[in-house]
């Protein structure tokens, strides 16, 4: 049972992502007790992270970068082999030069859902040119507009 005492995990729905990932499981991401060792789960953000901003925003790398600013992970059950879960993502919040998008590691194939993981993020437009933060183009906060199952903060 995830901790109810969690801040994000209080606000959480699994039905809010509509942008969802099969986690491939891989030996090395165990640690010695057989669990799905802490760090891993900010990979498994990082990689859906990428292939949303890839297939719903259509993100042009060359026209603007995109940096991790900050993360936040609550961690509700030990992860461990074999699992069939995914990665969810899905935008929260859009302003000019930063986005905040929140994760699960969750598995969907029961009633009700069991969630491992939960992580909010806010990312930064980036110039790798300059090396200054970026304002992002409003195509991809459009994209994301209309991809979203709810309202993205900050639009509207």
């Amino acid at each position: 049972m995830p901790m109810s005492s969690s801040r994000l995990f209080n606000a959480f729905d699994v039905h809010n992502f509509r942008f969802r990932k099969p986690v491939p499981f891989r030996w090395a991401d165990l640690d010695s007790m057989g669990h799905t060792n802490n760090a891993i789960y900010l990979s498994y953000f990082e990689q859906i992270r990428i292939l949303y901003a890839r297939d719903v925003m259509k993100w042009e790398w060359e026209q603007v970068g995109m940096i991790l600013a900050r993360t936040e992970i609550d961690y509700l059950l030990p992860l461990t082999h074999p699992q069939n879960v995914e990665v969810l993502a899905r935008v929260t919040r859009w302003g000019s030069k930063s986005f905040d998008m929140e994760y699960a590691v969750a598995d969907l194939s029961t009633m009700t859902a069991k969630i491992y993981a939960i992580a909010r993020s806010t990312l930064v437009g980036f110039d790798y040119r300059t090396q200054k933060s970026a304002i992002i183009p409003m195509a991809y906060c459009e994209a994301a507009h209309q991809f979203e199952a709810r309202p993205i903060e900050g639009l509207g």
